[in-house]
């Protein structure tokens, strides 16, 4: 599968359980769809594929004097576009460590370099996620 199909995939299995369990009110269900269909160009992106961890939380990051010092628990990775899992922890995980939030951006500043332009996939990536 690749990459448009299989965050399509993502998207549209949580909008079909979404629907059926009735989470969420039918006007705001109705504007993430159309915000997602007015973006999914984002999907084409050409990228580099990156190991995704999927599964980041504060104990499953070792920082060490503002430096990524050891990433744990990987049985959810995967390969795929490293601002999908960028924008999603930014969202999830900045919210239970965010002192550190610049710490781990500094830090994965100083091996990877992000493209101009990262900031329009957060929202995109971000409401798929949640």
């Amino acid at each position: 599968m690749d990459w448009p199909e299989f965050i399509w995939s993502i998207y549209t299995n949580a909008l079909k359980k979404i629907k059926k369990g009735k989470y969420l009110d039918k006007d705001l269900v109705k504007r993430i769809k159309s915000f997602i269909e007015n973006n999914k160009n984002l999907l084409n992106v050409k990228f580099k594929p990156s190991l995704i961890h999927s599964d980041y939380n504060g104990g499953n990051i070792l920082i060490h004097k503002g430096k990524i010092r050891g990433i744990f628990d990987m049985e959810w990775s995967y390969s795929g576009h490293a601002e999908n899992e960028l924008s999603v922890m930014n969202l999830k995980l900045m919210k239970t460590i965010s002192p550190y939030q610049k710490d781990f951006f500094r830090g994965y500043g100083s091996i990877i370099k992000r493209k101009k332009g990262y900031k329009k996939f957060e929202s995109f990536y971000g409401i798929i996620y949640w």
